[in-house]
């Protein structure tokens, strides 16, 4: 019997779950390694180099470097986090009654702002990847809705 830790409980697994669990992730693997078509673009800093590391599977740590607006061929994982996990968020500060603005000086940091204080104004990503093919299992068919006229 195999045992999943996952952030609050453990899950305890047959040993027929636990081969379908590894199809599964083989499947998964297998899936993240498919060769992808595309423009990379710095959405950051235009014009400039795209360089970063990036490694999802043991064994798979791996350098890459594009220039701004190349078209490359790339694994699909590498497609997605270049959408999906190059990203910063901008904060404001939160508004206190009436409007104003708080800033409250509290023991929390080294620079006496609260944390607390704060939210997220918005989610600016860095870089994007634009396929050049059309990846229909990329989408669950179940929730697509036919326009007409």
């Amino acid at each position: 019997m195999a045992i999943i830790y996952t952030s609050q409980t453990q899950v305890h697994l047959t040993e027929a779950q636990k081969k379908e669990r590894m199809k599964q992730l083989a499947a998964q693997r297998e899936r993240d390694y498919e060769l992808v078509t595309g423009i990379v673009e710095n959405k950051e800093l235009p014009g400039q180099k795209v360089e970063f590391f990036y490694k999802k599977y043991a064994g798979d740590f791996k350098g890459y470097s594009f220039e701004d607006g190349e078209k490359v061929q790339i694994p699909r994982m590498v497609a997605e986090h270049l959408n999906n996990g190059c990203f910063y968020y901008e904060y404001e500060n939160s508004e206190g009654p009436a409007g104003t603005k708080i800033i409250m000086h509290t023991r929390s940091n080294n620079y006496g702002e609260s944390a607390e204080n704060y939210r997220v104004k918005r989610k600016v990503y860095r870089y994007s990847f634009k396929p050049l093919m059309f990846m229909d299992d990329d989408f669950n068919q179940s929730q697509l809705v036919e326009v007409t006229k």
